[in-house]
C-alpha cells in the first residue's frame, strides 16, 4: 500500500469513487434547508400581506411570477393554493432530504469497501513474520471495527458539520433580508443608559416636572 504524508491525503485516496455520492448529498442537503427556510417567509408573506394590508416583502422575481397568476389578490380568494404551495415546498423538502440520505449512504459504503479492499490487499501481502507478530483479533478490528469508526466520522459528523454551517449561512441570509426589510425601524434599538439619562434631564429641568421625593 502506498504511504501517504498526511491523514487528511489517505482519506482523500479512500473517498475515490464516493466523491460524487457525497457531493450529490451536500448539494440536497443545501436545497432541503434552504426550502426549510421558506416556509417561515411564506408564513410571514401571508400574515402581512394577504391577510393584512402590508406591501409584499418577497423578491422581486417571486413577486412578478405572482403577477402573472392574479398577484395577492387572487390569493385571498382562493387561500387553498397558499396552503397548497406550503404543502408541497414541505414535499419537496422531503424528497431532497431521502436524496441526501441516499448519497450519503452510497458514498459511505462505497468508501468502506474501497478501504477494507485495499486493507486485505495489503495485509495479504506481508510476510509471515508480522502475522506472527500481530494477533488475529487484533487484525480483525482493525478492519472492522475501526474501519466503521472512520465511516461515522466522515459519513455522519462530517456531514452533520457541514449541514450545520449551511443552517447557520441560510439563517444569517434571511434574518438578514428581514432586518433590512424593517426599514431600521428605532424601536428595534433601545438604549437603556441614554433614555434614562434623558428622563432624569426631563426631571429636573426647570419649569418641567418636579423630581419625586425620596
Amino acid at each position: 500500500m502506498k504511504k501517504y504524508p498526511t491523514k487528511i491525503k489517505l482519506i482523500l485516496h479512500f473517498l475515490k469513487g464516493s466523491k460524487r455520492y457525497f457531493a450529490l448529498s451536500m448539494l440536497f442537503a443545501v436545497l432541503a434547508s434552504l426550502l426549510d427556510m421558506v416556509n417561515p417567509r411564506i408564513i410571514s408573506f401571508v400574515v402581512d400581506s394577504v391577510i393584512g394590508n402590508k406591501a409584499s416583502a418577497l423578491p422581486a422575481a417571486v413577486n412578478r411570477l405572482m403577477e402573472r397568476f392574479g398577484g395577492i389578490p387572487a390569493l385571498r380568494e382562493h387561500p387553498f393554493l397558499i396552503a397548497f404551495g406550503t404543502c408541497g415546498i414541505g414535499l419537496l423538502a422531503a424528497v431532497f432530504r431521502y436524496f441526501f440520505r441516499t448519497g450519503n449512504a452510497r458514498g459511505a459504503e462505497t468508501f468502506v469497501r474501497r478501504m477494507r479492499d485495499e486493507l486485505f490487499a495489503h495485509i495479504m501481502y506481508l510476510p509471515y513474520k508480522w502475522h506472527g507478530e500481530n494477533s488475529t483479533g487484533d487484525i480483525i478490528q482493525r478492519c472492522t471495527s475501526d474501519v466503521q469508526t472512520i465511516k461515522r466520522f466522515v459519513s455522519e459528523q462530517l456531514v452533520q458539520l457541514f449541514r450545520t454551517v449551511i443552517m447557520i449561512v441560510l439563517a444569517v441570509y434571511f434574518m438578514a433580508r428581514i432586518h433590512s426589510g424593517c426599514g431600521g425601524r428605532r424601536s428595534l434599538v433601545h438604549c437603556p443608559g441614554k433614555s434614562d439619562r434623558s428622563a432624569g434631564r426631563a426631571r429636573f429641568r426647570p419649569g418641567g416636572l418636579r423630581a419625586r421625593e425620596i
